[in-house]
């Protein structure tokens, strides 16, 4: 039982952080794990029991953030706070941006690493050697979870400061004015570009590496079994990849050759994820010129939508190359071309009717 109380103890901190409404619940994980008469079993549940509270905390946390900041800050007479000049500069433009992005990329990747690993840890067993391990698995996988993450961060951000802006008067004016939009338009997109690149670095160097290593950490196997020199698609880089599918093209045998198309969908699909920041960045921003003054809930309620058509799109597209319906650029750029589709028509100024 003292093996145990480290973890315990970790969890009964974590306890005190969740909402109120959920300290019942977690009294009774506690007491429920307790009860277990087999230490293994015990061990394992108790391993789930903290980071389910983990995940908790961190939505109790990040809600009571997200209010500190001003994300969930009430409005008065309908104009949300922080209101803008016709002058706004572009620093003091992507300086709004700052904390609805980091917030919103912290808890959406907390989210997923806390459901990831109650999902992955468990299944290791006696196979997790300590915390040292476990905290080595998680962040082994940052990278993967953040290939969605950081598109969907800025998403939220843009999303949500482009409806404060136009629910003021350089907003309103920025949808009758091609001008006065581009200049709005320009320096986010800028910085989404830039995130774009740091992603695309992600996507085709870090992102392979510790998809292997991970695999690696949760296999049974030692690391000098032969499977651990093979690599999958997904722990490949860009050249790799590029090598792999040109030799399966050229190959003989047509099982070797039905690989090709999962070799070149990987390949596109590091670079679509990497350029859904910009192209999220665009529908975000016609978002707030659809809806100038949006609440959180109207703002949540889009990026729901955003995020699951999208996901929903890659892997339609992924499973339509896999049966040989779709090329593998259109499948894994069909989302993307929409969501830039969609922007682009919300985003066209009206044209007023001559005098």
């Amino acid at each position: 039982m003292n093996a145990f109380t480290p973890m315990e103890r970790a969890t009964r901190r974590l306890a005190g952080l969740v909402d109120p409404r959920h300290e019942d619940l977690v009294r009774g994980m506690l007491a429920e794990s307790a009860a277990i008469p087999d230490e293994a079993e015990r061990r394992r549940f108790r391993v789930g029991v903290l980071f389910t509270v983990l995940r908790l905390a961190v939505s109790a946390q990040a809600t009571a953030l997200l209010v500190d900041i001003g994300v969930f800050a009430p409005e008065v007479s309908g104009v949300a706070r922080g209101g803008v000049n016709p002058t706004l500069a572009p620093r003091e433009l992507l300086r709004r941006h700052v904390s609805p992005f980091v917030a919103s990329l912290g808890v959406l990747t907390a989210l997923q690493l806390t459901n990831y690993a109650t999902r992955a840890v468990p299944q290791l067993g006696g196979g997790v050697a300590g915390p040292g391990a476990m905290a080595r698995l998680l962040m082994l996988s940052v990278p993967f979870i953040l290939a969605m993450t950081l598109p969907m961060g800025v998403y939220l951000a843009v999303a949500w400061v482009f409806t404060r802006l136009g629910d003021t008067e350089p907003g309103a004016d920025a949808t009758r004015g091609r001008g006065r939009l581009r200049r709005l338009l320009a320096p986010v997109l800028s910085a989404a570009a830039a995130l774009s690149l740091l992603a695309l670095i992600s996507n085709t160097q870090v992102l392979p590496y510790a998809n292997h290593q991970l695999r690696l950490a949760m296999s049974p196997r030692p690391s000098t079994a032969p499977t651990a020199q093979f690599k999958s698609d997904r722990e490949m880089t860009v050249g790799e990849l590029r090598a792999a599918a040109r030799d399966a093209r050229a190959s003989v045998h047509p099982s070797a050759r039905a690989m090709a198309p999962a070799y070149e969908v990987e390949i596109h699909k590091k670079y679509a994820l990497a350029a859904a920041c910009m192209v999220l960045a665009l529908a975000a921003a016609a978002f707030g010129v659809r809806f100038p003054g949006a609440g959180p809930v109207r703002v949540a309620a889009s990026s729901l939508v955003v995020f699951v058509g999208y996901y929903v799109c890659l892997v339609a597209g992924e499973q339509l190359v896999d049966a040989r319906r779709l090329p593998p650029a259109m499948g894994m750029w069909f989302a993307n071309v929409v969501l830039l589709l969609v922007a682009a028509t919300v985003l066209r100024p009206s044209r007023s009717p001559s005098a």
